[in-house]
């Protein structure tokens, strides 16, 4: 099992401006040449709850990601929030398939 803290910038995007965001990423990869295209990945996320709530009660998450056929499982655990700021840590178990 691996331990990581997650830190992650979350922003509120309203419907008129969903298009924005993309946009203006294409347009800044093509204004920098260091900029580094990656090749897409088929990505899926499934996440787990007890029925009475409990991961959510201890702010909790349980979240199994695959990713090209891998799979890992990921138990976030509370951390801090500070304006748009996550900030927590996750331990991370790779799942065989």
């Amino acid at each position: 099992m691996m331990m990581s803290e997650e830190i992650e910038l979350k922003f509120i995007v309203y419907p008129d401006m969903a298009a924005t965001p993309p946009r203006k990423l294409t347009a800044w990869q093509t204004d920098y040449s260091y900029s580094e295209h990656l090749e897409g990945r088929l990505l899926s996320n499934t996440y787990y709850e007890t029925a009475d709530n409990t991961l959510r009660q201890f702010g909790m998450g349980l979240r199994v990601r695959g990713e090209n056929g891998q799979h890992e499982m990921t138990l976030k655990t509370a951390g801090t929030v500070i304006g748009g700021l996550h900030q927590h840590p996750e331990y991370n178990v790779p799942l065989v398939n």
